[in-house]
């Protein structure tokens, strides 16, 4: 909980900047939540997904390792969002 409330209050401030009525309207703001943790040796067992955790799914670290298919159809469902987001906003 102690990431999502700084996120939540970031998105709020960044909705907040645009005080111009048609700035507004356009101002999108997205937010996600990545809670599969990707295991990597470096974070503790008792942890879940941690920052950056996101990152190894949507550059598809697990397309190229010895991944379940769980975290490989994961990374390719992130990859997509991802793609979507880019050409669309």
């Amino acid at each position: 909980m102690f990431q999502i409330s700084p996120l939540i209050e970031a998105a709020r401030r960044h909705v907040s900047m645009a005080t111009h009525p048609a700035a507004a309207a356009e101002a999108k703001t997205y937010v996600y939540c990545m809670s599969t943790p990707t295991r990597a040796d470096v974070n503790p067992r008792w942890a879940d997904a941690v920052y950056g955790d996101d990152l190894h799914y949507v550059f598809g670290l697990p397309l190229t390792t010895g991944s379940s298919a769980t975290q490989r159809a994961l990374s390719l469902l992130v990859m997509r969002y991802w793609i979507n987001f880019i050409r669309s906003g």
